[in-house]
């Protein structure tokens, strides 16, 4: 089987666990230390806090930025629903954009037409790794309202050399098992300003601050910390990253050669982009195909394929919550039916490249 996603770890990384288990000290300490300055050298921002997922990172950026009862947060209808789920469960009203057809993320003309008074919280999302244009978004809304959404884009960077995560007012990351970096669960949030970064740390670890009259409690926070073992796992992953993502390039390369002229499938435009980090390996199904029949028969002939991810207005909570209609998001909705992930990870080679398209050909 051609796994759709397969996080590589080696024998070093195990290695670095067994010091910790040994110690004793599993919880938040010199190791997630340590993985916050080596992943925000690499950002090339000032700080980061490490976070228990990228969900959780999601829930203190719009807490921070005061998202509540009588607020607004506006995000793509096509994405994975954890901005969606922290709005409603912070008590605010989600405002949904459609998406563009040809790169599949957010389509940002769109924006200002969407941002109300009641807006709190704008959160775009870099979907599958392919980084937007952050003039796209900044140009047209208030960039101290910007959460960017950047869970599957660590080291993606727009063409104006811009990473994503980091041009926001806050930058969210996942380091769930699919991702480029992972720790397995986990993630990280950075933050353009230094009050915030402190407020993010503080809401992280239950609001405890510790000063010269020892521990206190100055605020109501939740309890997201990373821990050692994760961010053991991460450092190792970092120091691979360079050579996933050319790993991950190779891949991405080679699908495009072979699937550029294919019948009944459309690349979105943007896969070659050199910011692109693939995420997720994406195409596009014309309305001759059953997807459902595809993943089905692909599963069948050894290469695990899975679909895109999901419009928000067509899942059943925020269909009755809004009573959105189906062809409310137009664009979102056939993605939601015609998007397909193909395989793409570290532990692939051309060879396994190859095999995918081959398959992929034989079924259409």
């Amino acid at each position: 089987m051609i796994r759709l996603s397969h996080p590589l770890f080696t024998r070093e990384d195990w290695e670095r666990l067994w010091p910790i288990l040994e110690s004793g000290m599993l919880v938040q300490g010199d190791t997630v230390k340590t993985f916050e300055e080596g992943c925000a050298s690499y950002l090339e921002v000032a700080g980061l806090v490490a976070v228990s997922s990228g969900t959780a990172a999601l829930h203190l950026a719009l807490k921070l930025l005061g998202v509540g009862p009588e607020t607004d947060v506006v995000l793509p209808s096509f994405t994975w629903p954890s901005a969606a789920n922290i709005a409603e469960q912070l008590g605010a009203e989600v405002r949904l954009v459609d998406i563009c057809p040809d790169t599949l993320n957010l389509d940002c003309s769109l924006l200002p037409s969407a941002v109300t008074p009641r807006c709190r919280a704008v959160v775009p999302v870099h979907l599958f790794g392919l980084p937007l244009d952050h003039r796209q978004v900044t140009d047209r809304v208030d960039p101290r309202l910007v959460v960017e959404d950047a869970a599957c884009a660590f080291g993606a960077s727009d063409r104006h050399g811009r990473k994503a995560g980091t041009w926001g007012r806050i930058g969210c990351f996942s380091l769930h098992a699919r991702k480029g970096l992972t720790t397995g669960e986990g993630g990280l949030i950075t933050a353009r300003d230094e009050a915030d970064l402190e407020q993010l740390r503080l809401l992280r670890n239950h609001g405890l601050s510790v000063g010269d009259q020892g521990p206190v409690f100055v605020l109501p926070g939740l309890n997201y910390r990373m821990n050692e073992l994760s961010a053991a796992l991460g450092l190792g992953q970092l120091a691979r990253f360079e050579r996933a993502m050319a790993t991950r390039r190779l891949i991405a390369a080679t699908y495009l050669h072979l699937l550029v002229s294919m019948p009944h499938i459309v690349l979105p435009v943007g896969l070659s982009d050199p910011g692109h980090v693939y995420q997720s390996f994406t195409i596009i199904l014309d309305e001759t195909v059953s997807r459902r029949e595809l993943l089905q028969r692909l599963s069948e002939k050894g290469v695990q394929a899975q679909v895109g991810t999901y419009a928000i207005h067509l899942q059943p909570y925020y269909a009755a919550r809004y009573r959105f209609s189906p062809d409310a998001y137009p664009v979102s909705r056939w993605a939601h039916e015609k998007v397909v992930a193909l395989p793409m990870h570290e532990q692939m080679n051309e060879s396994d490249a190859r095999r995918v398209v081959e398959v992929l050909d034989e079924i259409l």
